[in-house]
């Protein structure tokens, strides 16, 4: 090898250092953020009105205890993304029905469609006088319900442990597609309208092959 080849070879070689050197100071200097304990605990109460009585971060995630009007809960708060992972009922306070979810901040929970009236005789089936509604009279995002309202009409169906949500468009319309974790074990997937609000099905997977339930 020349003594030209060598140089230059020896210049890469620092050039490389150096830019690794470059690389590993910007990874020290600005590590992942996390949101402090005082913004998570704003986070929680800017969803869900109430008291927080403590919260321990943990693998980078805020475990939070929740009291509100509704009862005592617990919630998985993201330290990086702010976003509430799972919520949990512990207790219930006398005067309030049992609830998985707490009320969501400014919002109310759906109003549940009432079941007509025994006596009443409907014209025509649902099933038969059904169409799909023509393209000037579909429904504007405004009409939905809010994720929100749909994991509320969910948990009210199947209490657990919110796992994941998804919003479809289908022959039906629009709904929501709401994954929740039950205490036996199984999954549920629970499918909301997204316009009425009524729970369209709920389809129960095993989580554990072993489970014979």
């Amino acid at each position: 090898m020349t003594k030209k080849s060598t140089s230059i070879l020896i210049f890469f070689i620092v050039l490389l250092v150096l830019f690794c050197a470059v690389f590993l100071l910007k990874q020290v200097n600005n590590p992942t953020k996390q949101l402090s304990e005082q913004e998570a605990r704003q986070a929680v109460l800017d969803e869900y009105p109430g008291t927080v009585l403590s919260m321990d971060l943990q693998d980078g995630i805020y475990l939070t205890r929740l009291e509100t009007s509704q009862g005592l809960y617990e919630l998985k708060l993201a330290a990086a993304t702010g976003e509430i992972a799972s919520i949990v009922q512990l207790e219930s306070t006398a005067t309030a029905e049992p609830s998985p979810v707490p009320t969501p901040a400014g919002t109310e929970p759906p109003a549940v469609p009432a079941t007509p009236s025994p006596s009443a005789s409907p014209a025509t089936p649902p099933a038969a006088s059904a169409r799909p509604p023509a393209a000037s009279t579909a429904p504007t995002a405004k009409q939905w319900i809010t994720e929100k309202q749909a994991v509320y009409i969910a948990l009210q169906e199947v209490p657990g442990e919110l796992d994941d949500v998804d919003f479809e468009n289908g022959p039906a319309g629009s709904y929501y597609l709401i994954e929740v974790n039950h205490s036996d074990g199984r999954e549920a997937v629970v499918q909301v309208n997204a316009v009425s609000g009524a729970v369209m099905s709920i389809a129960w997977e095993k989580k554990d092959d072993d489970d014979n339930s």
